[in-house]
C-alpha cells in the first residue's frame, strides 16, 4: 500500500500500488478539496500516526463495525483524524458503513467505494454499498454491485440483498428480471420490510399489464364472429355434457343423466399408474344480466375485500399476475346475441344439477345476456390453492355482475347463497364441494360416475353394475378412493392396482379408459372394480359383497387397528393395511382388550410418573388419528410428558396414511383418545398391550 498526501487540505490517501499505477496522469484528485495532488509515493507503514492516536482510529473503526447504534460523534472523530493522518486498515471500510446506518448516502458511498478498491469482495462493503446506491437511486451502479453480492454470497443470500438488487432492477425498467429473481429465492421471508417493498413495487408496476388483460384490448375477447365462432362451437360441445335431457331413471335427485357413453373396451392400468402426468384444469361460468365487463380496478378491490392480511393478498395477486404471464389464465366474455344456444339452460335440468337455486338465481339465469368464462390450466400440483383462488377470483367477476356460477368442469350449478358459503369456508369440504355424482339406472344396475376430478389433476372415477340399494355405499367409496388418489398425487407416489382401503378387506382394482366420444370424460376415466381380499373381482356378486364389507367396517364403532401397528415398540409397523377386521368374535376381543387398558389406566398413569427419565423404560400408548373415509391411522405414541388430562409424546410408527405424521413427530393427545397402553423395559414388554396379540 502508499499513501498520498493532499498539499491543500493534508487529506492523506491510501491506495494499493496497482491502483496507483493505474492512474496515468502525474497527478490524484483529493476527494475532499478536489485538489490535484503530485503522483509521489509514501510507505503506508503509518510513521507519521502516534501510536496513541492509532490505538484510538482502531478503536473507533471496531466499535463503528460491531455495533449499530454507534453514534454519530464516533464517526466524526474517526473522520477527523483520517483527515489529518491518513486511513488504515479499516477506517474507510467503518466510515462508509457507519455513515450508512447514519443515512448521509453521499459520504457513505465515497468510503465505501474506497474500501473496495482496497478489499473488492468484502461482503459488508458490497451490502452497504448496495444500500446506498439503491437509497440515491443510481439503479445501474446498484445491479452491478448486487449481482456480485450475490455471486459472493452463494445459494443463501440474505433477504435484504435480494430485495435491493431486485429494487434496482425495476428502477431500471427490468421488471421480468426482478419477478425471476424473486421467484429463484422462495426462502425470502415474507414479513420482511425490504423484500415486502419490492413486491409492492411489482405489483405496482404490474398494475398497467394486469389492465390491460381485463380491457377489451388484452386478451380477453368478445366472441365476434370469425375466430371467435371456432370457439364457440367447442363450446357448444363442451355445454352438451352439462345440458343434457333427464333420463327417466336416474337415481339420484340431483343427478345429470348422460344418454350415452363409449363402449370402447378399457385399457388396464399399468403396474405403476403416474398420477401426476394430468394437469389441473379449473373452469367456471357466470350467467350475467348485465353485457358490460367488470373493470380490473373492481375486480382487484373485490378481491382484496375476501383476503384477510396483507400477506395473503401479496400471494394472490403474485399468482395471478403469474398465471397470466404464463398464458394459463383465460377470460372470455360470450354474449348471447353471438352464441344464444348456451343459454338456453334446461329448465328441467335445474333441480338435478344446482345447489341451493333459488327463485332470484334462477330467474338470473333465464335471463342472462352475458358468460364470463373462466379457465385455470396448472401444469403441476398446486394442492387445493388453485381451487381457492379460483373460487375467489370468480366470486370477485359475480359479485360485481349479480351473476350465478356454474361449475364447467364439475357440472354444479350453484346458487348464490350456497355459493358465498362455499367461497368463505375456504378449504372445508374440499371434496364435497368440487366433487360431483352422478347415478344412471341401467337395467336396475346403476351407474355412477364423478365430474369434477380434473380440476386436482386427475380422471374421474366410474364404477359400473352396482345394485341399487348399495349406490350410496358406492359412492361412500369412490369418496374414499378420491381422498387416496389426492393425497398419493400430492405425495408424488405412483397408483398401483388394485388399491387396498385402509382398515377394511376391501381391494379396489383399477382400469383406465380413454376419452369417450361424447366428450363426457375429456381426461378419460378410472373405472373402480371393487372386490374382497382373496376373491376374485371378476365374479359377479362380488361388487355388492365388497360394498356391503365396506359399509359395515367404516360405520362400525371401534374399527380394527389393522393399519400400522407396531412389534414390541420396535418402530417397524406391521403390513396389515390389507388385512381384514376379522370376525365379530375378533371384534369383540378387541373391545375386551380395550376396556381392560382403560380400566387399569391410571395403574399405566402412576407408572410413568414413578418411571420417568429411566433410561431403560418406556411408556406409550396407542391412538387411532383420524384418516380419510372415517378410518384412523393406528399408532404407538412414546409418552414425554402428562399434564392433567394432556399427553405429549412422540410417535413410534412410520405411517401408512397419515404421511403428514412422520415417526418421531412430537404430538398432543387427550387422555380420553388412549385405545390400548404399554409398558417396555429393556426392549420387552412388561405389562399392557393388551390388543397387540388378537389375531385378525
Amino acid at each position: 500500500m502508499v499513501q498520498v498526501r493532499c498539499p491543500e487540505c493534508g487529506y492523506l490517501q491510501t491506495l494499493s500500488e496497482e491502483r496507483l499505477l493505474s492512474v496515468t496522469e502525474d497527478y490524484l484528485n483529493c476527494p475532499h478539496c478536489n485538489a490535484k495532488v503530485p503522483k509521489k509515493w509514501e510507505p503506508a507503514q503509518g510513521e507519521g500516526i502516534p501510536e496513541e492516536t492509532s490505538h484510538k482510529m482502531l478503536a473507533f473503526s471496531r466499535r463503528i463495525l460491531n455495533g449499530r447504534n454507534v453514534s454519530g460523534e464516533v464517526i466524526y472523530a474517526l473522520e477527523s483524524l483520517v483527515r489529518h493522518y491518513g486511513s488504515t486498515d479499516e477506517t474507510d471500510k467503518a466510515l462508509g458503513v457507519g455513515y450508512a446506518r447514519l443515512g448521509e448516502h453521499g459520504k457513505a458511498e465515497q468510503y465505501l467505494l474506497q474500501a473496495r478498491r482496497q478489499v473488492p469482495e468484502d461482503g459488508l462493503v458490497l451490502r452497504h454499498l448496495l444500500e446506498v446506491l439503491v437509497a440515491q437511486e443510481q439503479y445501474h451502479d446498484a445491479v452491478e454491485v448486487g449481482r456480485a453480492l450475490l455471486e459472493l454470497s452463494g445459494k443463501r443470500p440474505e433477504s435484504d440483498d435480494v430485495a435491493r438488487l431486485a429494487r434496482a432492477l425495476v428502477g431500471l425498467g427490468a421488471d421480468d428480471e426482478a419477478k425471476a429473481l424473486l421467484a429463484a429465492h422462495p426462502e425470502l421471508d415474507p414479513r420482511n420490510p425490504l423484500v415486502k417493498k419490492a413486491r409492492k413495487q411489482l405489483n405496482k408496476n404490474s398494475e398497467s399489464s394486469l389492465r390491460t388483460f381485463f380491457s377489451a384490448k388484452g386478451p380477453i375477447q368478445r366472441l365476434f364472429g370469425g375466430a371467435g365462432r371456432e370457439g364457440l362451437r367447442t363450446l357448444r360441445r363442451r355445454a352438451g355434457a352439462f345440458m343434457g335431457s333427464v333420463g327417466k331413471d336416474a337415481i339420484r335427485s340431483d343427478a345429470l343423466p348422460f344418454e350415452g357413453r363409449s363402449e370402447a373396451a378399457p385399457a388396464a392400468v399399468p403396474e405403476a399408474f403416474d398420477l401426476g402426468n394430468l394437469p389441473a384444469f379449473v373452469e367456471y361460468w357466470v350467467y350475467a344480466r348485465q353485457t358490460d365487463s367488470p373493470k380490473w380496478e373492481e375486480i382487484r378491490d373485490v378481491l382484496a375485500q375476501q383476503l384477510q392480511t396483507p400477506d395473503e393478498a401479496e400471494k394472490v395477486f403474485r399468482f395471478l399476475e403469474a398465471q397470466i404471464e404464463k398464458d394459463r389464465l383465460a377470460i372470455e366474455y360470450i354474449l348471447k346475441q353471438d352464441a344464444g344456444e348456451l343459454f338456453d339452460y334446461p329448465e328441467e335440468l335445474i333441480p338435478h344439477n344446482s345447489r341451493e337455486f333459488g327463485d332470484d338465481d334462477r330467474k338470473t339465469l333465464q335471463e342472462a345476456e352475458m358468460i364470463v368464462r373462466v379457465r385455470l390450466t396448472a401444469d403441476q400440483a398446486y394442492g387445493f390453492n388453485h381451487l381457492l383462488f379460483m373460487a375467489q377470483f370468480v366470486e370477485s367477476i359475480r359479485n360485481l355482475t349479480g351473476g350465478v356460477v356454474q361449475d364447467a368442469v364439475s357440472h354444479i350449478l350453484w346458487g348464490s347463497d350456497s355459493w358465498k358459503r362455499g367461497v368463505a369456508d375456504g378449504q372445508k369440504g374440499v371434496l364435497v364441494s368440487h366433487i360431483n355424482f352422478e347415478a344412471l339406472d341401467e337395467e336396475g344396475k346403476a351407474w355412477i360416475h364423478t365430474h369434477g376430478m380434473q380440476k386436482f389433476g386427475l380422471p374421474d372415477m366410474e364404477m359400473e353394475h352396482i345394485p341399487a340399494d348399495h349406490a350410496s355405499n358406492a359412492r361412500r367409496l369412490m369418496l374414499v378412493v378420491a381422498d387416496i388418489l389426492f393425497q398419493m398425487r400430492a405425495a408424488g407416489r405412483h397408483l398401483r392396482s388394485p388399491l387396498a382401503i385402509p382398515n377394511t378387506p376391501v381391494l379396489v382394482g383399477i382400469e383406465a379408459r380413454a376419452e369417450d366420444e361424447e366428450g363426457h370424460f375429456p381426461a378419460g376415466s378410472l373405472r373402480l372394480l371393487p372386490s374382497l381380499v382373496g376373491k376374485p373381482s371378476e365374479r359377479a356378486e362380488s361388487v355388492s359383497e365388497a360394498l356391503n364389507v365396506f359399509s359395515t367396517a367404516v360405520r362400525s364403532v371401534a374399527p380394527v387397528p389393522a393399519v400400522a401397528q407396531p412389534d414390541a415398540l420396535s418402530g417397524q409397523p406391521t403390513s396389515d393395511a390389507e388385512r381384514p377386521p376379522g370376525t365379530e368374535g375378533a371384534r369383540e376381543e378387541y373391545l375386551t382388550a380395550h376396556r381392560k387398558a382403560i380400566q387399569d389406566l391410571q395403574a399405566f398413569k402412576r407408572s410413568f410418573e414413578e418411571g420417568a427419565g429411566r433410561p431403560d423404560t418406556v411408556h406409550a400408548v396407542k391412538v387411532g388419528f383420524p384418516a380419510p373415509g372415517a378410518t384412523y391411522e393406528w399408532m404407538w405414541v412414546s409418552l414425554q410428558a402428562w399434564r392433567s388430562g394432556a399427553l405429549v409424546g412422540c410417535i413410534e410408527n412410520s405411517p401408512v396414511i397419515r404421511k403428514d405424521l412422520p415417526k418421531g413427530t412430537l404430538v398432543q393427545i387427550d387422555e380420553s383418545e388412549i385405545f390400548d397402553w404399554v409398558v417396555a423395559r429393556g426392549g420387552t414388554v412388561e405389562t399392557g398391550a393388551y390388543t397387540e396379540g388378537i389375531a385378525s
